[in-house]
């Protein structure tokens, strides 16, 4: 199986103390490196899935957010989905040794190709709500290389109006990892974008923050959320910067969903778990177009005393369909 290279990402940034816990930092520059990049062909040198996906799947193996469901007997009533977006599902099989097999549902929020990413490598099929066998687009196995977590994707196209059965079996153990993402128009090398993450630890207090720099500008819609996908945003602040050659860095921040600093129920931390869209320094609202080439992600304090708190943005060319997280507009 050959890998391709292609070229990434690196980018800009500063912060301000607008509420209590609170706390802000001077100006930055907009500065970064570009990283090298790979994707998966299958065994006739046909790109199947690009990089920036696999990456991001793997980061979701990795870190979440995890869910677990139970499959269903197929043909038969199917009730149990895995619609949320860039969520690890563990999916529990019916059966008996070495012939596990079931189905969940799956509702694409768009039309397009999706990639099926799961572990281990199990065989993948999909139905329409009419029984209709959805043909492959194409498949590769995920070598360690690229992401220990993941053995194989399988690529469908799928419509937003459907509600498909996806089968897995027979299969040797009696559960299944899958990860479902989006792959826009194409899947290879057709959506350029960022992927910012930025973390920040309560004590001793560190700070990293994700920044990308592209090859040239892209469109892309501001974000109305940003992802935490480990600890705890709190009531805290996050910031996105971006810019393009010869501008001024655009400043939107962002506020903790919670209450409260450090959220200690179940209600506050669930809260947490996201960063909410409060206003750019430019006038920019979410969901705006806007075009930058460069991009920073900060955080400023975590909400959780124990734990790194780390958020993930994906921003991908607004030309693109459906790779986005969800709380980017479309």
């Amino acid at each position: 199986m050959n890998l391709l290279r292609v070229v990434g990402a690196v980018g800009p940034f500063a912060l301000v103390a607008l509420a209590s816990c609170s706390s802000g930092s001077g100006g930055a520059g907009l500065e970064g490196t570009a990283s090298k990049r790979q994707a998966l062909d299958d065994d006739a040198g046909q790109c199947v899935v690009d990089d920036g996906v696999v990456e991001h799947s793997c980061h979701h193996a990795s870190d979440g957010p995890f869910a677990s469901t139970t499959a269903q007997v197929y043909p038969g009533n199917v009730f149990n989905d895995v619609n949320a977006p860039h969520t690890s599902h563990t999916v529990t099989l019916p059966g008996t040794a070495g012939q596990y097999h079931g189905a969940v549902l799956y509702q694409p929020a768009v039309s397009g190709k999706f990639g099926f990413f799961t572990a281990p490598n199990v065989p993948v099929a999909i139905f329409d709500s009419a029984g209709n066998a959805v043909a492959k687009d194409n498949e590769a196995d995920v070598p360690a290389t690229a992401c220990a977590l993941l053995n194989h994707v399988t690529v469908f196209s799928l419509l937003e109006t459907e509600t498909y059965r996806l089968v897995f079996g027979p299969a040797v153990d009696a559960s299944v990892r899958v990860i479902v993402e989006s792959l826009g128009a194409g899947g290879c090398h057709s959506c350029e974008g960022a992927d910012l993450e930025a973390s920040v630890t309560h004590s001793p207090y560190s700070r990293t923050d994700g920044k990308s720099q592209l090859e040239h500008p892209i469109p892309f819609d501001v974000p109305s959320e940003i992802p935490v996908i480990s600890g705890n945003a709190g009531n805290h602040w996050a910031r996105l910067s971006f810019a393009k050659a010869g501008a001024r860095a655009v400043r939107c921040y962002y506020r903790g969903g919670a209450d409260v600093c450090f959220p200690s129920t179940p209600e506050q931390i669930e809260k947490g778990k996201r960063y909410v869209f409060e206003y750019c320094d430019n006038g920019l609202s979410a969901g705006a177009r806007a075009e930058a080439d460069r991009f920073e992600l900060r955080v400023t304090k975590s909400g959780d005393r124990t734990a790194k708190t780390t958020a993930d943005l994906e921003i991908e060319d607004a030309t693109c369909h459906g790779h986005g997280h969800e709380g980017a507009a479309k």
